[in-house]
């Protein structure tokens, strides 16, 4: 531990959007036991809580952790930081640091900040992401509860070197309540609320679930898709029932389907094409894939969603024909590859196939405009109900 570095945690109790957060119970602790604890594990330097709070005091050092009482009226956590600093340590450099700073949002280990000091002002503030904007949090909610479903391989997903995370489809209401981007970009960049309920989660399996990269989470490569993949689908668009409703929920319902997801791929081409033409260009770019077989989700482009449906096909059509055209003959595989799917039920002496059975190809509507498709190596699908209130 170094001597002449001073870690300091501002909280207050002032949270509109998660009341009393710095003293909620997370696994039997409150939440700024966790946070104190986790900067105590760096071995940084020492730590001290700066809070306005008697409550938060007490807490922390209950936990024989040192608080720093403050004043009420600091307009944020870098004048409390400041007030705390002249009741605490004396030091040469100040690192401002609230939550997850962008410069290390996918969780690089608090100890990457020295790093900082060495190369910059000794006055640094590195500023966190935008907050979780209000209203969000019962998404975030639904999309844990299922992602945290025992048979969601969670964990499996937290420490594997493939870069597999949940991807989150929203249905009904909450959609427009929130502005949860459906339509013409969907998949991102630049949506808030798309950003914000993605980044949330994320944070929640690094800060909670302890997912740090190199550290328990171990992915070779990683994907920028860790930081949020999510989208709504285009209700108004789609010419059939709502994914939501497949899966027995009622049209009014708010929902959040959770998937174990890998990479998308989009599909071009088709335009003004039959129905045949659209799907085997669909199939082709749905091969085969080592650690995806659990399903496939595809989300139809408009475009090719109206004309489908016009050909008169089905979700079902669509999922059968699909389920027979995406298969490469065994010859194209190693034999490692090709024994474990049929192992798995997806292949046979001659052929290796996308899915096990057609209704593991999940088909959703999302998009603008354009003859473009999107293939997600995606299953294992769990939905919930975003509660009211």
């Amino acid at each position: 531990m170094a001597d002449d570095v001073l870690i300091l945690i501002p909280a207050r109790m002032a949270a509109t959007r998660l009341p009393n957060k710095p003293l909620l119970d997370i696994a039997g602790q409150p939440m700024i036991v966790h946070v104190l604890r986790r900067a105590e594990a760096s071995g940084v330097g020492a730590v001290v809580v700066a809070t306005d709070t008697p409550e938060i005091a007490g807490v922390v050092e209950k936990a024989g952790g040192r608080a720093v009482m403050t004043r009420a009226d600091h307009p944020s956590g870098s004048d409390r930081i400041f007030e705390a600093l002249g009741k605490a340590e004396k030091i040469d450099a100040l690192i401002l640091y609230s939550g997850k700073p962008g410069n290390f949002i996918a969780g690089a280990d608090i100890t990457n900040f020295l790093r900082v000091i060495e190369h910059g002002d000794p006055m640094i503030e590195l500023s966190p992401m935008l907050a979780v904007i209000e209203h969000c949090t019962k998404p975030v909610i639904a999309a844990i509860e299922g992602i945290s479903d025992p048979t969601y391989p969670l964990e499996l997903m937290q420490v594997t070197t493939n870069p597999m995370t949940p991807f989150f489809l929203v249905n009904g209401p909450v959609r427009d309540k929130l502005e949860i981007n459906y339509g013409t970009g969907c998949l991102g960049p630049g949506w808030r609320a798309n950003s914000t309920i993605g980044r949330a989660v994320r944070l929640t399996l690094i800060n909670v679930g302890g997912a740090l990269p190199g550290v328990y989470s171990k992915t070779s490569f990683g994907s920028p898709l860790r930081y949020s993949y999510i989208c709504a689908e285009n209700e108004a668009e789609n010419p059939w029932t709502p994914f939501h409703v497949d899966r027995g929920f009622k049209k009014d319902d708010s929902v959040v389907t959770a998937f174990k997801a890998s990479n998308f791929c989009n599909i071009s081409g088709g335009e003004g094409v039959g129905p045949e033409e659209i799907l085997r260009q669909i199939a082709t770019n749905m091969p085969p894939m080592y650690g995806g077989g659990d399903g496939v989700l595809l989300l139809l482009g408009v475009n090719h969603a109206h004309s489908l449906h016009e050909a008169g096909l089905t979700k079902r059509d669509i999922q059968q024909r699909l389920w027979e055209l995406a298969r490469l003959p065994i010859s194209h595989f190693a034999e490692a590859f090709s024994s474990t799917e049929r192992k798995a039920g997806r292949g046979d002496d001659k052929t290796v196939w996308r899915a096990a059975k057609p209704e593991e190809i999940y088909v959703a509507v999302a998009g603008g405009p354009g003859p473009q498709n999107v293939y997600i190596g995606a299953g294992m699908p769990q939905s919930r109900l975003v509660k009211a209130g």
